[in-house]
């Protein structure tokens, strides 16, 4: 009932944000929740988080099947997948969902959140990136981002230093 209220008070302010000056959309990311959890209030947030930044948000949303991750980054050539894991049971999905991510979308980020993952998890699981709220995810996608186009981008003279 608390996230049905927050979200009927977040349509009554998506206006204003929608009237705002318009943002430069910065690129498209991927969102969803790993299989086996349906949890969505906190991959919800970070997706009104990106969209106020000027992102196209691909929200799959809760208990995706990790083919539908992988279909959706290869049809829409997203950079940066964000994966909710808010269940320990489901992280080996989670690695699941990056091994194939990296081996049928190459160049794809996958940053992972949730309160079953830590920094350490994320390591493991093979993941690129973390953040522990929406604020810090769409930082932390930014500079995902920004590293992976100096890498690809053969007139920076910086590339080989990241």
């Amino acid at each position: 009932m608390c996230a049905d209220a927050v979200y009927a008070r977040l349509e009554i302010l998506r206006p204003n944000i929608a009237g705002a000056p318009a943002v430069s959309v910065r690129g498209e990311v991927i969102i969803g929740a790993i299989e086996g959890d349906i949890h969505d209030f906190g991959k919800n947030l970070v997706k009104m988080v990106f969209e106020i930044a000027g992102f196209t948000v691909h929200d799959l949303g809760s208990d995706v099947p990790i083919r539908k991750f992988v279909k959706t980054a290869q049809s829409t050539g997203a950079p940066l997948t964000l994966v909710s894991v808010m269940m320990s049971p489901c992280l080996p999905r989670a690695r699941e969902l990056v091994e194939e991510l990296h081996k049928k979308a190459p160049g794809a980020r996958v940053m992972i959140g949730g309160c079953a993952v830590d920094a350490g998890a994320v390591e493991r699981l093979g993941g690129d990136g973390t953040a522990k709220d929406a604020h810090h995810a769409l930082r932390e996608a930014i500079r995902l981002l920004s590293a992976a186009r100096r890498m690809n981008d053969p007139h920076d003279e910086n590339r080989a230093l990241l």
